[in-house]
């Protein structure tokens, strides 16, 4: 094996989510119960923890700098062995992977298929999918002739006919392509090559970031209102709809319970938590002094649906697909960053709507602990889709954007180069 080879092992090593068994919720000890306590979480959608990863992977691009050849990643691989003994472990495999995707001698490394790495986070569900059409066994009424001297026509039951009848369609119906591991990894790819932070060897976002982000998200949902015409579902529906941000989930998600979210030192594993029926936004944190706000969050939706109509910001900047799209996510490039390299927090003038979206739907199950409980599925890229409310939280972004669209006007592509189209 030559050192390339070796390298590569220690990668998959490193980036390999261990698999046992979730605890079972039993009576236990009070010592048994602080040794199961599940660690903070770690969420790519939070701007703190983000920065925190993005920091380790700059980390990691000034060890690899420092040395020739496979030596600067023998010593980028030895941090991360270190960082992950006293860190979370999935913000090191974060960084991990955010150096292994943009800087060039990273490049010479793989990040292994998703079910290879965490075969626990591609389980499929175990609910069966309702089915469209069902068979039920019914009387019905028949027409039958006598064989009296004149023949008329009487009715008379049949017992038990078969017939065909329709029922509500279910998400369910869907659970293949949200469990997709390869529609999973997309989703948690597209969020390495294009981190809110910047790169971590450029410290840059890539060009049109911002555009390309609302057009990703919204072909996903394209995709996604395709197959649910398909099974007889109605496109999705925003969440929430226009501002009313007290809005109730009528649906509830349980995801798999092997499905794991994270591990205490100890390497037991905790499955990620349900989002039951009926929730709504609420604040994250202790009700006296919440760490974030539902209000805040509604306050930066509220001014990106104004900007969408008005085509400027409060700054006189006029919108664009890019700027309108780097605001709304947030990241570097909002207009609401203050050039520090950091995205803007919650609290900022445009906020960070759509990430902090996911941070409060992954955490609505119980909003009290944040951040000590055990979140939902949305709390990562590797995961959100599962969710049906991934495509209604994103159909809420993708509304602001489609507003902004109808305000421009038509391109009659007058100013194309002259060109001759032959039959």
């Amino acid at each position: 094996m030559d050192e390339l080879q070796t390298l590569q092992s220690r990668v998959d090593a490193i980036l390999r989510v261990p698999h046992s068994r979730p605890p079972v919720h039993t009576a236990q000890s009070f010592t048994e119960k602080v040794a199961a306590t599940p660690p903070t979480s770690f969420s790519p959608f939070d701007p703190a923890q983000a920065q925190q990863a993005n920091m380790l992977a700059r980390r990691f691009v000034r060890l690899a700098d420092s040395a020739e050849g496979t030596a600067g990643l023998q010593a980028v691989l030895d941090e991360a062995e270190k960082a992950g003994a006293i860190e979370n472990p999935e913000l090191v495999r974060y960084a991990l992977m955010l150096f292994i995707t943009h800087h060039p001698l990273g490049n010479q490394l793989k990040i292994k298929p998703l079910e290879k790495r965490a075969p626990q986070l591609v389980l499929p569900s175990k609910r069966p999918a309702v089915p469209l059409r069902v068979e039920a066994r019914v009387a019905r009424t028949a027409m039958v002739e006598t064989t009296e001297a004149t023949t008329t026509m009487v009715e008379a039951t049949v017992a038990e006919a078969t017939v065909t009848a329709a029922v509500t369609p279910s998400e369910a119906l869907l659970n293949w392509f949200r469990e997709d591991p390869k529609a999973n990894e997309h989703h948690e790819h597209w969020h390495l090559v294009y981190p809110f932070n910047g790169d971590p060897v450029t410290g840059m976002t890539r060009d049109r970031q911002g555009e390309l982000f609302l057009y990703m998200h919204e072909q996903m949902i394209a995709r996604y209102n395709a197959e649910r015409l398909a099974v007889g579902l109605d496109p999705v529906v925003p969440f929430p709809s226009l501002d009313d941000y007290s809005e109730l989930i009528a649906d509830g998600y349980t995801p798999d319970p092997n499905l794991v979210e994270g591990q205490t030192p100890q390497g037991q594993l905790f499955p990620f938590s349900s989002r039951p029926a009926g929730t709504q936004f609420a604040d994250l944190g202790r009700p006296t002094r919440p760490a974030y706000r539902v209000a805040d969050l509604k306050r930066s939706g509220d001014k990106l649906r104004q900007v969408a109509q008005s085509g400027t910001f409060q700054d006189g900047t006029p919108v664009t697909a890019n700027l309108l799209g780097a605001t709304m996510e947030a990241t570097i490039d909002s207009v609401s960053a203050t050039g520090d390299g950091n995205a803007p927090p919650l609290t900022s003038f445009y906020g960070n709507h759509h990430n902090f979206g996911h941070v409060f739907l992954a955490n609505v199950n119980d909003p009290r602990d944040f951040p000590s409980d055990v979140p939902g599925v949305m709390n990562t890229p590797v995961t959100a889709i599962r969710d049906p409310i991934f495509f209604r939280w994103h159909k809420h972004i993708d509304d602001i954007s489609f507003l902004w669209q109808q305000q421009q006007p038509p391109n009659d592509f007058s100013d194309a180069p002259p060109v001759l189209v032959r039959k």
